[in-house]
């Protein structure tokens, strides 16, 4: 990354630094994190345009009754089925080949930083 420093001709150009982590279902990925705290991810999967049209119909009941009740509990917008079943994907090798750039840290061992980071941290609930 000090390339980035002294090398003009790299300026004002957009990289994308990241990691060699390998794709993998989000819930896989997750599943880690959930378990420190003790907690369990379901087996049950529901499908996709089932989950978007209860959040809608959900979201429009609350709407509904807003004036007369407000609920507790975070109810996630259908945005959020969205943005989760979302995947996106960058390719560093421009950074790699232009900044000379290569991850700090390899995927396991970034993992394995953040569950130990994660179980000494308690969340409400």
């Amino acid at each position: 990354m000090e390339k980035l420093a002294v090398d003009e001709s790299v300026a004002g150009e957009v990289f994308y630094v990241t990691d060699d982590t390998p794709l993998e279902d989000i819930y896989e990925f997750l599943r880690p994190f959930v378990e420190c705290q003790g907690c369990r991810l379901s087996d049950y999967t529901v499908p996709y345009l089932l989950a978007i049209l209860v959040l809608m119909l959900l979201a429009l009941v609350l709407r509904l009754v807003r004036p007369l009740y407000r609920p507790r509990a975070y109810v996630p917008p259908p945005s959020a089925v969205t943005y989760i079943c979302t995947s996106l994907f960058f390719n560093r090798t421009k950074a790699t080949l232009r900044l000379n750039y290569y991850p700090n840290v390899t995927p396991d061992e970034a993992v394995q930083r953040s569950v130990s980071y994660y179980k000494s941290i308690q969340f409400p609930g």
